[in-house]
């Protein structure tokens, strides 16, 4: 079985950097993520820039220590993946980006989808715990197959958590895999919840600018459908109930 490795200086911020409290470094990391955007602003020329151009300023927003490269293939939202070297080293970033019709650039039309991939980038390279828990569930030979459809199909949904699926879901696991499991959860409505807040920021920004064709209402702003900050709370009651049980049991 291949056992993955993280090399730490080249997937995550240094300590200096990625310091404080979680809920400081996830607010630096859309700090980070807006001064990104206003970087790239003033890099487009006529609405379009290279996949190359995009990847090195982003490189260089992060420190220029983290390696950013692209996939020569499109998504439709844009997402951003780990560099796997041929030891199974996670060592950066590329970026697969939104699919353009006639054009093999990126294209400021689509800035709120490069900003939501971007915002994933930010909030990992700040909160190394993220990636880290994924491999070594991995490495375990946990299949994070089916807990990530259903963080997909039945916590990252608009409405709340329906409880006893939860519960039904998470009873055949041991205690070790409901442990990993919810921490994985936890950490996937973190980054949600992460990209929720900056999309507001922005949304706000964008009525705040003069000329903008697009415009916000206060309740498009505000609303809070997906209930992240709820869903995380129920997400770390489970988590820990289940963490005194297995300190009880030694």
């Amino acid at each position: 079985m291949i056992t993955f490795k993280i090399d730490p200086k080249k997937t995550f911020l240094p300590l200096k950097i990625a310091k404080g409290t979680t809920s400081e470094r996830l607010e630096r990391a859309i700090k980070m993520n807006d001064e990104f955007h206003e970087i790239l602003k003033k890099n487009f020329t006529d609405g379009e820039m290279s996949r190359f151009r995009f990847s090195k300023l982003l490189q260089k927003s992060a420190g220029n220590k983290i390696p950013v490269n692209y996939y020569d293939e499109w998504s439709t939202t844009g997402e951003m993946r780990h560099i796997v070297d041929e030891n199974s080293v996670c060592a950066g970033y590329f970026t697969i980006f939104p699919k353009n019709i006639n054009s093999d650039k990126v294209k400021s039309t689509t800035m709120k989808s490069l900003l939501r991939m971007t915002q994933d980038f930010f909030t990992e390279i700040l909160n190394p715990k993220i990636f880290a828990r994924e491999i070594a569930m991995f490495n375990k030979g946990e299949n994070l197959k089916p807990a990530q459809e259903f963080f997909n199909n039945e916590i990252n949904i608009i409405g709340e958590i329906n409880t006893k699926k939860l519960a039904k879901y998470l009873k055949p696991l041991s205690q070790e895999e409901k442990i990993d499991t919810l921490q994985f959860f936890r950490y996937g409505l973190m980054k949600e919840e992460n990209a929720n807040q900056f999309a507001k920021h922005y949304m706000r920004k964008l009525n705040r600018t003069p000329y903008s064709e697009t415009k916000y209402s206060e309740n498009a702003i505000t609303s809070n459908p997906y209930k992240y900050p709820d869903k995380i709370k129920i997400i770390e009651t489970e988590l820990t109930k289940i963490l005194q049980q297995a300190r009880s049991k030694k």
